[in-house]
C-alpha cells in the first residue's frame, strides 16, 4: 500500500510540472477564485510531496540525482539571490519562489524515481490525454462567456487568453495534449468507446490550440511530428495523409494561420520585434562580462519583459559558467532521448518539444517540464532497458517482472 501511494505521489508531481499550472489557472479564470491564493496553495502542497519523496528515498538509500543538473540549478539559485540580495532586483524575488517550487525541488524528488516514471508512459500519456478532458470545458466557458482578452488585427484575427492562462501557456499545454491524444490512439489502439472519446480531446485541443494563437505551438506540433517520424518510421503511413489534409483544412483567416505566414514572409508583429530588442541587450550585456554575466533581469526592461530564450538567458545571467553545463545537460539529455526513442517515444516527443517551447517563449526559472524532464532522462540507471517497455502489451507479466527485476538490481549497485 505504501508503494503505491508513493507512486502515486510521483505521479502528481510529473503531472503537475508538465501541465499543472495551465490546467489549475483555467479553473481560476472560470471561478473567479484568487490565482495567487490557489497557486500558492498547490505549489506548496507539491513541495511538501517533494520533500516526502526525498526524504522517502533517502530513507531507502534509494536517493540519487544527476550531478551536472544539480550543479547548474545551485549555480542559478545563487545568481538570483545574489542579484535580490546585492542588486536590489525585486523580479529575482518571485523568480526564486517560482524556481524553488517549480523546478528545483521537483527535479530534486523526481530523480530517484526516474526508473518508474519510464516505465509507466502509457500511464502519463493517458493521463494527459484525459487532463484536456478537464480543461476543454473551462477553456470554452471562457471562450463563449467573454472571459479571455483578446490580441489582433480585428475583431475576426485575434488570440485567446486569461490573465492567468497567456497566449503561450495555453499553446503548450495543448500542444502537449494533442500529442499525448494522437500518440495514444494511434500507439495503443483503444476500444472503440474510448478512442472516441480521446479523437474529441485531440479536435477540441487542435481548436484550443488555434485560438491561442501561439506561434510556438504550432512549431511544437512540426516537432513533434518530425521525431515521430523518426522514431516510427512504419507510421508515416498515417502521419503523412494526416499532416497534407490538416495543411488543406487550416483556415486562412485564423491569426495563428497568419503569423505563421509573417514569419514565413519574413514580416514581424509588435511582439516579436519587442522579443529581439530584448535579446539583442541580454546578447549585449553578456558580450560586457562573457565568463559570469551580468545580471538575471535589467530592471529597465519592465514586468515580464526577459529573453524568452533560455539560452540567451542563461549568457546573460551566468555567462559561459553557466552556458556550458547547461549545453552539456541539454545535449547529454537529448542523446539519450533519441537513444531510446524507439521504445519511450512519448517522452522524447515531449521532451524535445518542451525544448524548443524554452527556446522561443521561455525562461528557467519557470523551465519545469524541460528541468524535470532531463533529470529522469540523465539521472535513470544505465542498467535500465527499455527495450523490456516495447513486449509490455504482449507479454506484460513476464516483462513488468524484468523491469521490476532490473531496477531492483540498479537500486542496489547504487
Amino acid at each position: 500500500m505504501r508503494a503505491s501511494i508513493q507512486k502515486r505521489l510521483v505521479e502528481i508531481v510529473l503531472l503537475w510540472t508538465l501541465i499543472g499550472y495551465p490546467l489549475m489557472g483555467m479553473y481560476t479564470t472560470v471561478t473567479g477564485v484568487d490565482n495567487n491564493t490557489v497557486s500558492i496553495i498547490f505549489r506548496a502542497f507539491i513541495v511538501l510531496i517533494c520533500l516526502f519523496l526525498i526524504g522517502k528515498a533517502f530513507a531507502d538509500k534509494k536517493f540519487k540525482t544527476n550531478k551536472l543538473i544539480l550543479a547548474f540549478l545551485t549555480l542559478y539559485f545563487i545568481r538570483l539571490i545574489y542579484d535580490y540580495a546585492y542588486q536590489f532586483n525585486d523580479y529575482a524575488l518571485v523568480a526564486i519562489q517560482f524556481y524553488l517550487s517549480s523546478v528545483a525541488i521537483p527535479v530534486i524528488a523526481l530523480g530517484s524515481y526516474s526508473e518508474y516514471i519510464l516505465s509507466i508512459q502509457k500511464r502519463v500519456v493517458l493521463l494527459i490525454s484525459f487532463s484536456g478532458a478537464l480543461f476543454l470545458p473551462a477553456f470554452f466557458y471562457a471562450y463563449r462567456n467573454g472571459l479571455f482578452y483578446t490580441q489582433g488585427t480585428d475583431e475576426f484575427n485575434v488570440r485567446y487568453a486569461s490573465e492567468f492562462v497567456n497566449a503561450v501557456l495555453l499553446g503548450h499545454f495543448t500542444c502537449t495534449v494533442v500529442i499525448a491524444a494522437f500518440f495514444y490512439i494511434i500507439e495503443y489502439r483503444p476500444r472503440l468507446i474510448e478512442c472516441s472519446v480521446h479523437v474529441a480531446i485531440l479536435g477540441g485541443s487542435v481548436m484550443a490550440l488555434f485560438l491561442s494563437g501561439s506561434r510556438a505551438a504550432f512549431v511544437g506540433v512540426v516537432v513533434a511530428s518530425a521525431v515521430y517520424a523518426i522514431s516510427r518510421p512504419s507510421r508515416l503511413v498515417v502521419l503523412i495523409p494526416l499532416v497534407l489534409g490538416s495543411l488543406l483544412y487550416l483556415p486562412q483567416d485564423n491569426f495563428l494561420v497568419r503569423r505563421m505566414g509573417d514569419l514565413v514572409n519574413a514580416q514581424w508583429d509588435t511582439g516579436a520585434l519587442q522579443r529581439m530588442e530584448v535579446q539583442s541587450t541580454a546578447i549585449a550585456d553578456f558580450l560586457n562580462s562573457p565568463i559570469i554575466g551580468k545580471h538575471f533581469l535589467d530592471m529597465n526592461w519592465g514586468p515580464g519583459s526577459y529573453p524568452h530564450n533560455i539560452i540567451i538567458e542563461i549568457l546573460m545571467a551566468l555567462g559561459l559558467v553557466g552556458a556550458v553545463p547547461l549545453l552539456l545537460i541539454f545535449g547529454m539529455s537529448i542523446y539519450r532521448a533519441m537513444k531510446f526513442r524507439s521504445e519511450l517515444t512519448f517522452y522524447t516527443i515531449i521532451y524535445l518539444v518542451s525544448l524548443t517551447f524554452q527556446q522561443t517563449s521561455g525562461t528557467i526559472w519557470a523551465a519545469d517540464n524541460v528541468f524535470v524532464l532531463a533529470s529522469i532522462l540523465l539521472t535513470a540507471s544505465k542498467n535500465f532497458e527499455p527495450r523490456l517497455l516495447a513486449r509490455l502489451p504482449r507479454r506484460a507479466n513476464a516483462a513488468e517482472r524484468s523491469i521490476r527485476g532490473g531496477m531492483r538490481q540498479a537500486d542496489a549497485q547504487h
